[in-house]
This record gives C-alpha cells, sequence and structure tokens, in this order.
C-alpha cells in the first residue's frame, strides 16, 4: 500500500489566511477561463462538426491533459496526463447532463483551490497550501487518483449520472451533441 502518511504543517494559519482570498479569487478565473477554451470553445467548436463524443469530448480533453505536461524527473508525466485528461471528460460529461458550463466551472474551481489552498504532496506545486504530505511516492498516488477518477467517469456516463440533467431542459444530456448556455 501507499502510506501517505500525516500532512505536516506547510505554513502558519495566520499567514495562510492573509493568502487564501486573492488564491481563490485568481484559481476562479483561471478555472473559469479554461473552462470556457476547454469545455466551450473547443467542445462546442467540434460538436456542431461531428456528432461522434470521441471528437468533441475526447479530443479537448486529451489537449487539457496536455497542458498539464512537465517532464517530471520521476516518471509520473503520463499519470499526471491521465489524470487531468480524465477530469476534462468528467467535466465534458456535467457539461454535456447539464447543457450548462456552470457544473464543470463549480468542480473545476473546488478541484483546484483545494489542491492550491487545503493540502499538496511534496514535489507538487508547493507553497500555497496549508498542510504537505511528505516524501510520497508521487507515481502510486497518481495511479490511485486516476483510478478513483475513472470510477467517477464511468458513474457520471451510467444512468446514475442522469441526476444531473438540467430539469429546466430536458432534453439536455440526451442529445448526442452538447449544447451549453453560458448564462444560468
Amino acid at each position: 500500500g501507499m502510506g501517505l502518511g500525516t500532512p505536516e504543517p506547510l505554513m502558519p494559519f495566520s499567514t495562510w489566511i492573509l493568502w487564501v482570498g486573492p488564491i481563490l479569487v485568481l484559481v476562479f478565473f483561471q478555472a473559469t477561463a479554461e473552462e470556457l477554451i476547454f469545455r466551450g470553445y473547443l467542445l462546442q467548436q467540434l460538436a456542431v462538426r461531428s456528432p461522434y463524443w470521441i471528437v468533441w469530448a475526447v479530443i479537448p480533453s486529451v489537449l487539457f491533459g496536455m497542458l498539464h505536461f512537465g517532464d517530471r524527473p520521476d516518471g509520473s508525466d503520463i499519470y499526471y496526463i491521465g489524470v487531468t485528461a480524465v477530469m476534462g471528460l468528467i467535466f465534458c460529461t456535467l457539461v454535456w447532463r447539464s447543457g450548462s458550463l456552470w457544473p464543470a466551472i463549480g468542480l473545476h474551481v473546488v478541484t483546484n483551490a483545494y489542491a492550491l489552498t487545503i493540502v499538496t504532496v511534496d514535489g507538487s506545486l508547493v507553497g500555497t497550501q496549508l498542510w504537505v504530505f511528505q516524501k510520497v511516492d508521487f507515481v502510486s498516488a497518481l495511479q490511485m487518483q486516476l483510478g478513483v477518477l475513472v470510477v467517477i467517469l464511468i458513474a457520471l456516463l451510467s444512468p446514475l449520472g442522469r441526476i444531473y440533467n438540467a430539469p429546466v431542459r430536458p432534453e439536455a444530456g440526451r442529445n448526442t451533441r452538447p449544447t451549453v448556455e453560458v448564462s444560468s
């Protein structure tokens, strides 16, 4: 097994509380911009040209994953790309199910905010979090995360995922192609 151990404090709470607000504002704009580009513009442009999800969901998600390539020395890059690409597919599924970018924006903001403000593992964007796990086998951690995300994606794509169909637009999620309204 992969023992993470106990997270150690990374910075005093008094310092963290001064930075958390500005970081959350930046995360909101960064994650929203990525959603507008990858699940808004790119997904929409591909969806009007192709009815096949492999085109409008997989291409933006793989590009989103590739954007997170960092040439890490421990060989974890392929798993990091995999994790972010599967997250991209989860975001695509939320857009497809709901007919709105907001669920994807919300989840993206929450996951990035958590990773940048609450807890991190040594060697992964360390510096703005309250706690850090030291000496983590990053490859094992990412493999585990990838497995969990694939299970979540399968659940969202299964009939269980229909709970995300927007009641105001009952046709959402049953279209062969996603349509997005940015305003709620």
